[in-house]
């Protein structure tokens, strides 16, 4: 958490030990963040999971770390990452345009924690419901 000045606070990470994940704590959490320490003007994070670092091959000099070294590099981690990605943008939280930053502008029209909630929720029952591509018959000769 880094307010700086009163135009813009920058959220560095929320961290919701993996026992208490997958209940919409660390959305209330960033909504209590937003509204405690945000006067007005942006938020900016960077939706990444940082736990999966701990384990992970550290880059050689002069390695690049696109997308898809890092998914060599970290598995799990492009999956991880859009499902934060989501998981931000249930706040109204938006891609900034090359880069790795999501952004809230504060002055425009925001969901209510409520409506964030339902979305979540809808979401995640979308993430567990059965794929039809996935689903094999077998047929009874």
């Amino acid at each position: 958490l880094d307010p700086f000045g009163s135009g813009l606070l920058i959220l560095d990470r929320i961290r919701i030990e993996p026992e208490h994940r997958g209940h919409g704590y660390g959305l209330y959490a960033a909504q209590l963040m937003i509204t405690g320490f945000a006067s007005g003007g942006l938020v900016a994070c960077v939706p990444a999971p940082y736990e999966l670092l701990e384990g992970a091959r550290p880059l050689a000099l002069g390695e690049d770390d696109t997308p898809s070294d890092r998914e060599e590099r970290i598995p799990g981690w492009a999956a991880a990452e859009a499902k934060l990605r989501r998981h931000w943008s249930l706040l109204g939280f938006k891609k900034v345009p090359g880069s790795d930053v999501f952004a809230l502008s504060l002055t425009s029209r925001r969901p209510s924690m409520g409506d964030v909630m339902q979305n979540y929720v809808k979401l995640k029952r979308r993430s567990k419901a059965p794929s039809t591509r996935s689903l094999s018959t077998k047929s009874i000769v």
